[in-house]
């Protein structure tokens, strides 16, 4: 995993029960993951901190591609670590 993220998160709460607020993002085509033997380029991430979620739990939306043989294969993945969805296509 290569993973560059920039944005801006406000941590709140305490040590023991930590809250987040705030937003990241990985630029287009600066991150990749490698997964099921192949390197998946992030074309577009965002990780959402909400005061009232769990930092552990952020809102996401990341998009990747990857060539398997002659085909392109698009991933995505979105909502959060609680509930959520991954698309192929």
């Amino acid at each position: 995993m290569d993973v560059s993220l920039k944005g801006e998160v406000r941590l709140l709460g305490n040590p023991a029960a930590p809250k987040g607020e705030g937003h990241l993002f990985a630029p287009p085509n600066s991150s990749r993951v490698f997964f099921k033997n192949n390197d998946y380029y992030i074309t577009s991430g965002d990780l959402n901190f909400f005061a009232r979620k769990e930092i552990t739990n952020p809102d996401f939306d990341i998009q990747a591609v990857t060539t398997l043989s002659n085909y392109k294969v698009y991933a995505k993945a979105y909502g959060d670590l609680e509930r959520f969805n991954f698309d192929l296509t």
